[in-house]
């Protein structure tokens, strides 16, 4: 299941990371729902993707980072336990507790590259943004890039 970070906050009081997911595609929101039985809205339809994560125990220096896609298996997921409580957010789908005796090392979950895969333009000149505005009268574009 490829999960993006969004957050992650190292907690000293409980000696864990806080941290929000969010999901990759609909399939793997899907999963985590029936896995954790979180019940839709009456049209099943899902308006929150964001999970949430308390008390996240990892081993040193292997925790979450933000801006990184890992790729977690389904069985690391069902080690933590669902939290009972309200979730006021409108984003925030489900609120999950780490508190268990496993630490994590999500540095052998980070994926490198895998959207690589995914059909890009081979210029910005070839982009569907460029074609637009340069058909646009009176426009100069020009662009930095920085590597």
């Amino acid at each position: 299941m490829k999960l993006y970070c969004e957050r992650a906050i190292f907690n000293s009081k409980s000696k864990g990371y806080d941290v929000i997911f969010d999901f990759h595609s609909e399939k793997d929101l899907k999963t985590i729902i029936k896995m954790k039985k979180v019940i839709a809205d009456e049209n099943n339809h899902i308006k929150k993707s964001l999970l949430y994560i308390e008390n996240l125990k990892v081993k040193p220096y292997k925790g979450p980072k933000s801006g990184f896609w890992y790729e977690v298996p389904l069985k690391e997921l069902e080690l933590l336990t669902k939290k009972n409580e309200e979730i006021e957010s409108s984003l925030i789908m489900l609120k999950l507790d780490g508190k268990n005796k496993k630490q994590f090392n999500f540095q052998e979950f980070k994926t490198i590259g895998w959207y690589r895969d995914v059909k890009k333009f081979t210029s910005l000149k070839d982009s569907k943004l460029w074609l637009a505005l340069d058909q646009m009268n009176g426009f100069d574009l020009t662009y930095t890039l920085i590597v």
